[in-house]
């Protein structure tokens, strides 16, 4: 099975306040007598499924494409979280997580997802939990909302524990599908220099798959 966990693009699509929303304009139509379908697109770098760059809150912060690509593709586990407030150090250290490298945090945030409207009463990641995952060695954190940090937080605590670490934020992921469980995550963002956020595609091939692919037979 392979989990597309991105948010699809589209008008009306959920924002986070403030951010721009997203917006197709089209230039050439088949309709209107041109040779060709063309369009473009106006959103902001978080919008939907995308990476958080320490550019996004350091003024001397590196832009998403100084993240090793090692980072965003390979072995994930995603863990179910049951706190319907926050993401505790507490929660985090009865899964066992030590060693894991690519997390992926489920929370009641994925049954958000089918609303129309932004919702300010989403799960968080406690400070003290992104300092834990930093402390785990963690090389890449998903998030299944479009911000990790409590909504009208001072300062972004969360963020910046992760950032000083140069752990990849994945904010804006699906996981109402998903179970809990160990995948290969595929994961991709813009390469924009100078970008202190992209849009990406990710998805999850679970075991099932691996051995579909017959990746690990030897000849």
């Amino acid at each position: 099975m392979i989990y597309d966990i991105s948010l699809p693009l589209e008008s009306g699509g959920i924002v986070f306040p403030g951010d721009p929303e997203f917006k197709r304009h089209w230039e050439h139509r088949l309709e209107k007598g041109d040779r060709t379908n063309l369009s473009r697109l106006d959103f902001g770098a978080h919008t939907g499924t995308h990476i958080d760059a320490p550019l996004h809150m350091l003024p001397d912060g590196s832009d998403v494409t100084a993240y090793a690509n090692d980072a965003l593709v390979g072995p994930a586990r995603v863990i179910s979280i049951s706190d319907d407030k926050a993401v505790t150090v507490s929660e985090l250290r009865s899964k066992a997580i030590g060693g894991i490298k690519r997390l992926l945090i489920k929370t009641r945030n994925s049954t958000l997802w089918s609303q129309k409207a932004f919702s300010k009463d989403f799960v968080y990641l406690e400070p003290a939990a992104a300092q834990f995952l930093g402390e785990l060695g963690v090389s890449l954190m998903g998030f299944d909302y479009l911000s990790i940090e409590k909504y009208g937080s001072a300062g972004f605590p969360a963020h910046l524990s992760l950032m000083y670490r140069k752990i990849v934020i994945l904010e804006g992921i699906d996981l109402s599908q998903v179970p809990e469980g160990d995948y290969i995550l595929f994961c991709g963002a813009l390469r924009l220099p100078g970008g202190e956020g992209s849009p990406a595609r990710a998805m999850l091939a679970d075991g099932a798959s691996l051995k579909e692919w017959k990746l690990f037979n030897s000849k």
